[in-house]
């Protein structure tokens, strides 16, 4: 063990005196340059630029070695021996390098000397920034546009500018044909100077080196024209009614791009303004007399006069809401009779009495021509109101009903169809329903098929005994009714039915005529069984009363015949070729 301790001291003071008596200058030389490329195609071999001293020629190699850092982690690049090396990267990465110099005729340490480090650098090129975008006033003088370097920044660049007027409408910026080469603007940075137009400009970066042209950011130079901003306040809704909201909208120009609105309320009878709202619109619940206004202050620079700029005022008309109340309540009179509604309404306000009935299917008819005033004088059953309006306000009072009551006389007529075709059916007769009367039906030449003992009864007529009928004969056709009120008095009315047209009668059937739909809401259609045949039709209602008629020629298609009849059941009486069909209708709503 001793011996080896011995031995190791020996060897180690060897070193020691050999590495202190290193008397060579070895130099490593010198290598470069360091390379900033956009491809990796583009890195050119680092070359020897200084050969290093001291050295063996025909003893001395080479060895090239790399690092991520250039501090440490030096990697040695197997089989590159030669003075010079070409580095292989790749895309946006950076890598270091560096030679030593090993001379194997000179003893160790002495026989090495490490080269400077080379850089080299593979980074997509990218265009500069350019700065300078504004918004200025018409014909004054505009901020430079400069830039921030792209990548690589130490690279040869030329450069071109290019500009885009703005067209009045349409922002074609985006389309290069309508770009315009400025010329002899060559230079990095660019001096717009005095404008007038509102114009884009663009920078072309071209490269020297085969790394292609790019093109920059757009500057924008919005030109605005100088203008004296104002504001205009109107309101929908004044006069406005009590506790209903008014909404209130501005109208202003030269606000610029980003106008700014403060509302003020000044209450009525206090003098003191109050910041209520802001943006282009409010709504709120007034009183009235208010008063309200807004300022606009304009974003901007190029304006005459001083921010703000104060609307007109407003001053709210609020007005209550009508409140009619009619002051009776529902009544009956007898036929005859008369009585008076009256009504509690506000002051200065139009009035308007509206009676309805439900054979009504208009508002229109409703309106009682004349009655205009508080008090109205009825004398027809019915559904009773009252509409008030102040000019802004209206409100309908709430309904009386109105009953007349014939109060026990008899009639003196029977309703219903006349004349008829005969063997018509379904037909309906009546008188007017008297509260205590009873009532009995006779008939002569039909059968009664409903409604004996009340006041209207459905009766179908025989059908002719011959194939020729009169337009008006005999009495082949009658209906009576007697009447007995409480006091047993009776009396008999007796109307006498007549028969339509000297003509053959055929059922619907036998004629072979559709008519559909049926029911209808609207339009029905007349199909008829041949064409070329002159038609006459008559619509008439259960009571016999005409409400449309007219004719047509038949083409073989269906006829289109209106319907505009209040909805119940009608008859169609068709007239043709010395013929006479009856057909039934059903109008829903």
């Amino acid at each position: 063990m001793k011996k080896i301790l011995l031995l190791l001291t020996f060897l180690t003071s060897l070193y020691s005196v050999s590495y202190a008596q290193c008397t060579n200058s070895i130099t490593a030389g010198i290598i470069g340059p360091d390379q900033i490329v956009c491809v990796s195609d583009k890195i050119q071999r680092i070359q020897n630029i200084a050969s290093p001293t001291g050295i063996q020629i025909n003893t001395s190699v080479y060895k090239w070695e790399y690092s991520i850092d250039g501090i440490s982690g030096w990697t040695e690049i197997k089989y590159e021996t030669d003075a010079t090396y070409l580095p292989i990267l790749y895309p946006q990465s950076i890598r270091y390098y560096r030679r030593t110099i090993i001379d194997y005729s000179i003893s160790h340490p002495c026989n090495t000397a490490t080269s400077n480090i080379v850089k080299i650098s593979v980074v997509p090129i990218t265009a500069g920034l350019l700065t300078g975008s504004e918004t200025i006033c018409v014909n004054s003088v505009s901020t430079p546009i400069t830039a921030i370097d792209g990548t690589p920044p130490n690279k040869a660049y030329t450069y071109q500018w290019r500009k885009y007027l703005r067209h009045d409408y349409y922002d074609l910026s985006e389309f290069d044909y309508y770009w315009s080469t400025i010329d002899g603007a060559t230079n990095e940075s660019y001096d717009p100077g005095i404008l007038s137009t509102t114009t884009y400009y663009k920078r072309l970066q071209i490269s020297s080196d085969g790394c292609g042209t790019l093109t920059s950011n757009v500057v924008k130079k919005v030109i605005e024209q100088i203008n004296s901003p104002s504001v205009t306040l109107n309101a929908n809704g004044n006069p406005q009614c009590l506790s209903l909201q008014t909404r209130f909208m501005v109208t202003s120009t030269g606000g610029g791009s980003s106008p700014n609105y403060q509302w003020y309320l000044i209450p009525k009878g206090s003098g003191t303004k109050v910041a209520i709202g802001t943006g282009d619109t409010y709504s709120n619940i007034l009183q009235n007399d208010d008063e309200i206004y807004v300022e606009l202050v304009s974003s901007s620079n190029c304006i005459i006069g001083v921010n703000p700029f104060i609307s007109n005022k407003i001053t709210m008309d609020v007005r209550p809401i009508p409140q009619p109340t009619i002051n009776e309540s529902d009544k009956t009179i007898c036929a005859g009779e008369t009585f008076t509604f009256t009504a509690t309404v506000g002051n200065g306000t139009t009035l308007r009495w509206t009676k309805y009935t439900p054979e009504m299917t208009s508002y229109e008819e409703r309106i009682i021509s004349g009655a205009t005033t508080a008090a109205y004088t009825a004398t027809q059953s019915g559904i009773y109101s009252i509409h008030e309006d102040n000019g802004t306000c209206s409100t309908t009072s709430g309904t009386v009903t109105l009953t007349v009551d014939p109060c026990g006389a008899f009639s003196t007529t029977i309703t219903g169809p006349n004349p008829v075709m005969p063997g018509q059916q379904n037909a309906v007769y009546g008188v007017p329903n008297q509260t205590g009367f009873t009532y009995t039906w006779s008939v002569t030449g039909g059968t009664i098929v409903s409604g004996q003992n009340t006041n209207a009864v459905t009766v179908d007529w025989n059908a002719a005994t011959t194939n020729s009928l009169a337009r008006t004969t005999s009495t082949p056709y009658s209906i009576s009714v007697v009447e007995k009120n409480q006091s047993n008095q009776t009396k008999t009315t007796t109307a006498t039915i007549n028969t339509i047209t000297t003509a053959v009668a055929k059922s619907q059937a036998q004629s072979g005529i559709n008519v559909f739909p049926n029911p209808t809401t609207g339009t029905f259609n007349i199909e008829m069984p041949e064409s070329g045949i002159h038609v006459t039709y008559d619509i008439q209602d259960l009571t016999g009363l005409s409400v449309a008629s007219g004719t047509f020629t038949s083409t073989g298609n269906d006829q289109t015949i209106s319907a505009d009849l209040h909805a119940g059941m009608y008859q169609i009486v068709l007239t043709y070729n010395n013929i006479v069909t009856c057909v039934r209708l059903s109008k829903v709503q």
